[in-house]
């Protein structure tokens, strides 16, 4: 079997995508959006309105989506 990616590099992959979403700030404008972020979790600055987006708040998101594919 074929494989594109090896479990190594998967993991490295995410690791790695994790890590972006949580350090970088991802601007933002609509305040609804950012409030329901910040209340779930998320490192929200009003001002600047930018959010960095923890990995358990991703992980959350994944299994909520994979609830509704049931």
């Amino acid at each position: 079997m074929f494989e594109l990616l090896s479990r190594d590099e998967i993991q490295m992959l995410h690791v790695a995508a994790m890590e972006v979403l949580e350090r970088t700030e991802i601007v933002i404008q609509h305040e609804k959006a950012l409030r329901i972020l910040e209340d779930a979790g998320a490192k929200v600055d009003f001002k600047k309105k930018i959010v960095k987006i923890p990995e358990f708040l991703v992980h959350e998101a994944f299994k909520k989506l994979q609830a509704g594919f049931s």
